[in-house]
């Protein structure tokens, strides 16, 4: 849903002060896939998977769920597990404003962190499922 997307980014870079996983990636939030020589580190975010609830009394709800893959090319894990604190305190249970939808929940499923010691890049990959009500 476009409207979730755009609701994530407004999130992670608002007008005015910019939260500090903002500042952590340096702005650097892609939507799929990083630009081509992408500076580290940087996120991507994607819609995994969405489906629709709809009750008796005519309510539609939507579960979207959403992967956040924060990448850093440093040979400590330090810094990728300060930027996943930093993505946690952004996320974790935070509200979204999402056109034409009341937003109701982001709750972290998992995550996890891997490392490619050939390319010395760190991953740490975290999802997130959304429900959001139509209005």
């Amino acid at each position: 849903m476009k409207v979730v997307l755009e609701a994530i980014y407004s999130k992670f870079a608002p007008a005015g002060a910019k939260p500090a996983f903002y500042t952590d990636m340096g702005g650097r939030l892609r939507l799929f896939t990083a630009l081509q020589n992408e500076a580290y580190p940087f996120c991507t975010y994607t819609l995994i998977g969405n489906g629709l609830e709809t009750w008796f009394d005519g309510e539609t709800q939507e579960l979207i769920s959403v992967q956040f893959n924060i990448y850093a090319n440093e040979s400590s894990a330090q810094n990728i597990t300060d930027y996943f604190e930093d993505l946690k305190t952004l996320y974790d249970e935070c509200a979204l404003s999402v056109t034409g939808w009341s937003h109701l929940r982001m709750e972290r499923n998992w995550a996890y962190l891997l490392r490619d010691e050939k390319n010395n890049v760190w991953q740490y990959s975290v999802q997130y499922r959304i429900r959001i009500e139509s209005d």
